[in-house]
């Protein structure tokens, strides 16, 4: 009996941590910069019907790692409504590292500040780097909690589906044929 009981509590969690992300929905969220600005999720989707928020912290090495390939993927797509921000979850004690680190990987995307992890426990975000793509319907449409090298081109590939990205095809006129038919009539002679 306890192992039918262990087994239908396993399959449950696993029918839980199964369902798509996009069935989640996100909170509105106020936050501020480093220079004291302030921000919500919302003000930000006015802007940009897709943001694509990373979770982060400038002693993470994964996260140092994904950053750089994320925002060369989420520039590649600004035209499509695309932006990305990054939420710092650095403390006091290392939130002087974060401008000149982001600046020496030429990182001038927005950051977020979240000392006290009062929006990453909102979004329950257990580990760095997690990324999510939220849309302009405050719908969270992607999460991916970590970084693999390789995991780029998944990443872009899940982005493009959400965005509705299409690549367009170019396609090359093929020269038209002669005719050479029997039936053209030859000039008579005379």
């Amino acid at each position: 009996m306890r192992q039918l009981v262990v087994m239908l509590s396993l399959i449950v969690a696993l029918m839980l941590f199964a369902l798509p992300a996009y069935a989640e929905s996100a909170t509105d969220f106020e936050m501020s910069d480093s220079k004291g600005n302030s921000y919500t999720l919302s003000d930000l989707l006015e802007k940009n019907p897709f943001i694509v928020i990373d979770f982060w912290s400038v002693e993470c090495k994964p996260c140092n790692l994904w950053l750089p390939s994320l925002k060369k993927i989420t520039d590649k797509y600004k035209d499509n409504g695309v932006r990305l921000v990054i939420i710092s979850q650095d403390t006091s004690l290392t939130q002087s590292k974060i401008e000149p680190f982001l600046r020496s990987m030429k990182i001038d995307n927005l950051v977020l500040l979240d000392p006290e992890l009062e929006v990453s426990d909102q979004f329950n975000v257990t580990s760095i780097p997690t990324t999510l793509i939220i849309d302009k319907d405050l719908q969270i449409r992607y999460r991916h909690s970590g970084f693999v090298t390789g995991f780029e081109k998944e990443f872009e590939t899940k982005l493009q589906e959400i965005i509705g990205y299409k690549a367009v095809e170019i396609v090359k006129e093929q020269p038209e044929e002669k005719s050479t038919s029997s039936s053209e009539s030859k000039p008579e002679s005379k």
